[in-house]
């Protein structure tokens, strides 16, 4: 996993206001990585976005709830 979490790059960071801890890997962070998702391949009409965000632990790069601009990602 952590040969995995080096390759991965982020598309913005975060600051949280206070540090928080992971439900997984149980460190404390005060910044979250944001990845960008982007559609690939669909073989139907989708009525979901093209793209798409997902918000990471920047520890163990497990998926952190979040919500950024007021959407939920």
């Amino acid at each position: 996993m952590e040969a995995l979490a080096n390759e991965i790059a982020c598309e913005a960071e975060y600051q949280l206001e206070t540090a928080v801890k992971c439900n997984q890997c149980l460190q404390l962070f005060e910044t979250v990585q944001v990845i960008r998702l982007l559609r690939k391949k669909v073989n139907f009409t989708s009525s979901l976005p093209r793209r798409g965000y997902l918000v990471v632990c920047p520890n163990c790069q497990t998926v952190v709830p979040a919500v950024i601009g007021g959407r939920t990602v």
